[in-house]
Formats: structure tokens, C-alpha cells, sequence
């Protein structure tokens, strides 16, 4: 049988394929007298000069409501809203927004975000040193005379991480979801080109096919999503915590 020739590319493909092993479109259906016919595809839109496709492989889950906002960023809308983002933003402040730079392996703007979440969550901390200084004055007492019920005593570290929940952290966060999850996509769709152009640039020195490239540098990395939520949750014990040792080690000394 006649080798298909992939119309996107022009790479050639064994005729039994249905897409193209190097770009990953749609190959053209070939009939029993060998000649081709353009497969009934509707067209997909490239951007800067890198095909539909070839994004889709890099992207990796949720490839195609993410380029179509794509294709609406490059048809001229000034701010394309990424709803994860926005709802990550609102309910979980910076901690949510780095949950989703990492999500979609964009490393550095998550640890931007997760080490600003961790300031703003030290920050609570401070504001609440008066009474962290009360914490730890009774606990002073608990291990002093050991009398008293420790678990009781401990309350006040629960309503300090209850209160640590809303925080500043999450205030702050509510009103820059909206800001960041506005610019979010068209940061990740600049950087997803680069990256793409950088892969198929060095494409010669590696034996992997291009799609599998682009799987392996893109997708996913739901791993790395984790460590944000994890930090919103040990962050506000572990800060008041480490301030209580600190104060009860002065009262010490």
C-alpha cells in the first residue's frame, strides 16, 4: 500500500497509520486504488508558526479547552479567564495559584507563588504574636507543673490554625486570582512556544519521535500540584509553632 504523506508536515507515515508519528495530525485516507483523499478534518489554527497538534502533545490534559483560548488570545482578546486558576486563586489564595503554575510545569511561577504564600502566611503569624505570646504562656505552665490538661491548653493553637485558614495569605490571594488568572494562559501559552521551538530545535540530537518529546517535556505534573496544597496546610501550625518554641526558649533564658 501507498505510504501516506502527512499534509501538516509533509512527514512520511506507514499507510496503515491514522496519525502522523511526527506531528500527530490527522493523515489523509487512502481507497482501494491507492489514490488519497484529503481526510474530512476540520482545520485546526497554529500559533506562531507551531501546529495544533504539535501543542496538544506538549500540553497534555485539557489540550483542547486550553488552545481554544488560545486561538482566542491570538484573535485579538486582550484577557482570556483560566476558571481553574481563578477558582484555585479564590478559595486557596497564592497556595491555590502555585497549585496551578506547577499543574501545567511551569516550575518557576509556582515557586514564586508558593514562597509568596509562605510569606504572607509567616506574616499572619507576626500579626499574631500577641497572641501566640499567651500560647505560650500556658504551655509554660503545662510543662512547669504539669497540672494542667494539655489538650485544653492546645485549643488555642486549633483556633489559631482555623482563624490561619482565611488569612492574609487568602485575602491577598482572593484579589490577585482575579489579576493572575487573567494573564495566566497567555503567560503559559509564551512559554509553552518556546519551549516547543526549543525541543524541535534540538530534535536531531535526540532518538525519540517529536511526539513523544513533546509528551515527555509538556504535560501534566500533578505530583508537583501537591506541594502547594500541602504547605497551606502544615504552613499555618508549623510558623505559630516555631514562634511559641522561639518565645518560650527567650522566656528561658
Amino acid at each position: 500500500m501507498t505510504d501516506k504523506i502527512c499534509v501538516s508536515c509533509s512527514t512520511v507515515n506507514e499507510a496503515h497509520f491514522t496519525y502522523c508519528k511526527y506531528c500527530g495530525a490527522v493523515l489523509p485516507v487512502v481507497d482501494k486504488l491507492q489514490k488519497e483523499t484529503p481526510a474530512l478534518t476540520e482545520e485546526k489554527p497554529s500559533f506562531e508558526g507551531i501546529s495544533y497538534y504539535e501543542y496538544r502533545h506538549f500540553i497534555g490534559s485539557g489540550a483542547d479547552d486550553i488552545l481554544y483560548d488560545f486561538n482566542r488570545l491570538q484573535n485579538g482578546a486582550k484577557f482570556v479567564f483560566s476558571l481553574p486558576l481563578l477558582f484555585l486563586g479564590l478559595f486557596f489564595g497564592f497556595f491555590g495559584i502555585s497549585a496551578w503554575f506547577f499543574y501545567r510545569n511551569l516550575k518557576k511561577f509556582g515557586l514564586f507563588f508558593l514562597i509568596l504564600g509562605a510569606v504572607l502566611t509567616l506574616g499572619d503569624t507576626l500579626v499574631n504574636f500577641e497572641l501566640n505570646q499567651t500560647i505560650a504562656t500556658e504551655l509554660a505552665k503545662i510543662f512547669g507543673s504539669q497540672s494542667a490538661n494539655l489538650f485544653s491548653s492546645l485549643s488555642g493553637l486549633v483556633s489559631y490554625y482555623s482563624a490561619s485558614v482565611v488569612s492574609l495569605s487568602q485575602y491577598v490571594g482572593f484579589l490577585a486570582a482575579f489579576f493572575i488568572s487573567a494573564v495566566g494562559l497567555d503567560i503559559y501559552k509564551d512559554k509553552s512556544s518556546e519551549k516547543i521551538l526549543q525541543i524541535k530545535a534540538s530534535l536531531n540530537e535526540n532518538s525519540m519521535p517529536l511526539d513523544l518529546l513533546l509528551k515527555y517535556e509538556g504535560g501534566t505534573r500533578p505530583g508537583l500540584a501537591v506541594i502547594p496544597f500541602a504547605a497551606a496546610v502544615i504552613l499555618p501550625m508549623l510558623f505559630p509553632v516555631g514562634l511559641i518554641l522561639i518565645i518560650m526558649g527567650v522566656g528561658a533564658i
